[in-house]
């Protein structure tokens, strides 16, 4: 229920300048220049902000701005900005409104996320006309994809064996993907979304933790363990699924270690340097992941952090 105490003495401008703001990025995320984050990272976290700060309202404006604003632009009935970002800033407001934790609030973001495929996928049944006419579209961009593999695969002299095998490996592990970019993204604005909100409401000050504080406890790294021993021995339908859960919490550890390192570079006292080690460590992410990774699975055991406690830099 969209209420609060405070929402009454909430003057108009605030609300007026998140409508502008939000009619904004509406538009640009229609624009192939920086959507992808206009759309799951900004627009949700401007959303979230009007939603948690105001009743149900205004919020109920807020959103149609969101369904309208690219309409308007491009003349064309286009549902997705209001399906992609209205979803997770509803599960990120409700959870913040609650004062519930960070690792609640981002799933609570990932449940919207989930509930926008779903509705996105109802949306494009819809507007093709039905279930198989969309698959049918479906498998049309999937083979203007595997045209254009195979010819980067020859062109690269890679086997077509090794293609297949790569392209059968992304398949099943598409749900485990979409579930940690939705992890991300949703942190990003429920980070963006807090920055704003907690200099606007000290109540809200609290819910947020740094990410150098984010950890993984035991039964996260035994049950990566349990799991992943069991998809050795399973097969068919239940392995690709416990293959898919170890995946997404292979990806909360890598996001543990990865949290652990920043934790100490964050006590470097020379701020220029943290700077550099801070660049290093995002330019090697791809190469380091499986190092972050195994920080991340034996800081749930040793809690690796209390090496570094101590005074924090000025």
């Amino acid at each position: 229920m969209f209420l609060m105490n405070m929402e009454n003495n909430t003057p108009q401008k605030e609300y007026w300048i998140c409508m502008l703001l939000l009619v904004v990025l509406a538009v640009a995320s229609i624009l192939p220049v920086l959507s992808g984050i206009i759309l799951y990272i900004a627009l949700p976290a401007c959303l979230a902000y009007v939603f948690v700060r105001f009743d149900w309202r205004y919020s109920a404006g807020a959103a149609a701005a969101v369904l309208l604003a690219p309409m308007l632009v491009t003349l064309h009935p286009d549902l997705s900005v209001f399906l992609i970002c209205v979803p997770l800033a509803a599960g990120l407001a409700l959870a913040m409104r609650k004062r519930k934790g960070m690792l609640f609030t981002v799933s609570a973001g990932v449940a919207g996320e989930l509930v926008s495929v779903l509705l996105l996928y109802l949306a494009g049944v819809a507007a093709a006309g039905g279930a198989e006419a969309f698959h049918a579209q479906i498998g049309g961009y999937w083979s203007q994809i595997q045209a254009t593999m195979d010819e980067m695969l020859a062109a690269y002299q890679i086997p077509s064996e090794l293609g297949t095998a790569y392209q059968q490996m992304f398949l099943s592990l598409v749900p485990a993907i979409v579930v940690c970019m939705g992890a991300a993204f949703s942190y990003l604005a429920f980070y963006f979304c807090n920055l704003v909100l907690k200099r606007r409401d000290v109540s809200y000050v609290g819910i947020y933790r740094p990410f150098s504080e984010i950890k993984a406890d035991k039964s996260c790294v035994i049950a990566v363990i349990v799991f992943f021993v069991i998809s050795l021995f399973a097969s068919g339908i239940f392995a690709r699924a416990l293959v898919n859960l170890v995946v997404i919490l292979a990806f909360f550890l890598f996001v543990c270690g990865f949290s652990t390192a920043c934790f100490f570079v964050k006590r470097i006292r020379s701020k220029p340097l943290r700077i550099v080690i801070f660049i290093i460590l995002f330019m090697t992410i791809f190469m380091t992941s499986y190092l972050f990774m195994f920080v991340g699975f034996m800081d749930g055991f040793i809690n690796i952090r209390r090496i570094g406690q101590g005074p924090k830099p000025e």
